[in-house]
């Protein structure tokens, strides 16, 4: 069951994990940033510790075609949350995650060659 009382996206053991990462397109598997170099964009998923989050959006990402190069400020959500404001979008994304259990991802926001 979620319990989001106070902005706490958890259930049992697992929580909702963020983190932006930057990713790069993999020439050998298709064009998934429509011709971009590179891209950032905030992964969420719903996984017991920081580890196994990260392991699992880099599988992700490779599934779709991306490499991850670095991914920055891994957090709970709930964590976000006390220290900024977020937008609805992305308060909505996290909320999908935690219902799914899937790896989920904001916008990608690409830069050219």
């Amino acid at each position: 069951m979620l319990c989001n009382n106070g902005g706490v996206f958890m259930s049992n053991q697992k929580r909702v994990f963020i983190g932006m990462a930057h990713v790069l397109a993999n020439p050998l598997t298709g064009d998934v940033l429509n011709g971009a170099k590179g891209a950032y964009v905030n992964i969420l998923g719903f996984f017991v510790d920081e580890a196994e989050f990260i392991a699992e959006a880099m599988n992700v990402l490779d599934t779709i075609g991306l490499n991850m190069v670095d991914i920055e400020d891994v957090e709970p959500f709930s964590a976000r949350l006390d220290k900024y404001e977020v937008d609805e979008k992305l308060l909505d994304l996290a909320k999908q995650v935690a219902d799914m259990h899937q790896v989920m991802f904001d916008s990608f926001h690409t830069y050219p060659y």
